[in-house]
């Protein structure tokens, strides 16, 4: 494995994430990409003027926060761990799913919220679309999972004919 994209939303689940993909970073001597992702906010005032603020501002934002998780991760595993910052304006899946494949990424890992079947289902969630959508294949960590070395692997599989043997 040479390339780990990990999307973030600087949230606790995706914090969790990021420290499942170090790990396994370090166990495959892969290069890590935090990568996030921001959008225009719509904000309209009371005079029905709409206020766009500076794109710059956002992606400034965006990178220092990235580079704080950078810094954290440094401290934990010093040298060892080979991190990259990326970030996008747009709207994540399609963002994700285009660095994903301009970099030749190998795994996406992500969080997950784990709201439940049904509301996955109903509202979805980024990480969902993207494990329907990607090419790359996409590794969902929900936050109360720790990583652990892998002892046993399932497949799940559609019968669908892969692409490539790449794939299995």
């Amino acid at each position: 494995m040479k390339t780990i994209l990990v999307p973030t939303d600087f949230s606790k689940v995706s914090n969790n994430a990021v420290d499942y993909a170090a790990e396994v970073a370090l166990l495959t001597n892969a290069k890590m990409i935090l990568f996030n992702t921001y959008h225009i906010p719509a904000m309209v005032t009371e005079a029905a003027i709409a206020v766009i603020p500076d794109l710059d501002e956002l992606e400034r934002i965006s990178m220092l926060a990235l580079k704080d998780i950078e810094k954290r991760l440094a401290l934990s595993y010093g040298k060892k761990l080979q991190i990259e910052c990326v970030s996008k304006c747009g709207f994540a899946s399609d963002e994700i799913n285009s660095y994903a494949n301009e970099v030749n990424a190998n795994m996406i890992v992500m969080g997950i919220h784990g709201a439940g079947y049904l509301a996955e289902k109903i509202i979805g969630s980024v990480t969902t679309e993207l494990m329907q959508s990607s090419k790359c294949p996409v590794l969902a960590i929900n936050e109360h999972v720790r990583y652990k070395v892998v002892k046993k692997i399932a497949l799940a599989y559609d019968y669908n004919v892969t692409e490539t043997d790449k794939t299995l």
